[in-house]
């Protein structure tokens, strides 16, 4: 797909990765809407975004507010035409025993993590579909593949947006649109607790994302794994 003017939806830009995805669709040429909840830092992240494709936006928004995600989507479509890529990059993590889980905050961690990448990914299909054309990127993480002793909350969320993404790759056999889930391991961006020095940079799964939402209709890739280069 080609990137250059491409409509690209990305949440949790306000920072860390989805601040690194908004800005590398925008290099790329695409016009990016970045969604997140800190009005501040969109501000700064818009005036970059536009000076790479004037149209594009940030949008303040609690995506877990009812009919967030609908209005969301309806809003992009009504002011572009369309929707080209959807990257579903929100997440929060939870660290506690597994008997120690609050079910507030279990409760809260799947809807963020799970349910508004459902529900955004309920909003995009039916305009790729009439596209002919769309990929939708879910930043997963290596949790959905291993368990992480104290973060079986994040873990679960994690293995539920994988599997939700394998399962939409059956129903989307035989359509032009795609679905990758990208796996990063550790990332320096803190939502797992302190930096660890062996981690990858936000950008290195930007690139990912870019690569991945890049790539001709001849091929895609379902799922990628990324884990940092460990030296010595």
């Amino acid at each position: 797909m080609s990137l250059k003017d491409a409509v690209v939806l990305v949440t949790g830009a306000s920072r860390g990765i989805g601040r690194a995805i908004a800005l590398a669709f925008a290099r790329e040429g695409a016009c990016v809407v970045a969604a997140g909840r800190d009005p501040a830092l969109l501000a700064t992240l818009e005036t970059a975004l536009r000076e790479q494709h004037p149209q594009s936006w940030t949008a303040a928004r609690d995506l877990t507010e009812p009919d967030a995600c609908e209005q969301l989507v309806e809003s992009i479509v009504t002011r572009h035409g369309r929707l080209d890529i959807l990257v579903n990059n929100a997440g929060i993590a939870t660290a506690a025993p597994v008997e120690h889980i609050r079910l507030d905050d279990w409760r809260r961690l799947l809807t963020i993590n799970v349910e508004v990448p459902l529900r955004l990914t309920q909003q995009a299909l039916p305009v790729m579909r009439r596209q002919r054309s769309g990929r939708i990127i879910n930043i997963a993480s290596d949790a959905a593949l291993r368990g992480i002793g104290g973060m079986s909350a994040y873990c679960a969320s994690k293995h539920a947006l994988l599997g939700l993404g394998r399962a939409v790759n059956e129903e989307l056999r035989g359509t032009p649109v795609r679905l990758t889930t990208l796996c990063p391991g550790p990332v320096t961006t803190g939502i797992m607790g302190p930096g660890n020095p062996d981690a990858m940079a936000p950008e290195d799964v930007a690139a990912a994302a870019v690569l991945a939402a890049g790539l001709s209709d001849r091929s895609f890739v379902a799922e990628m794994l990324l884990q940092p280069t460990r030296l010595g």
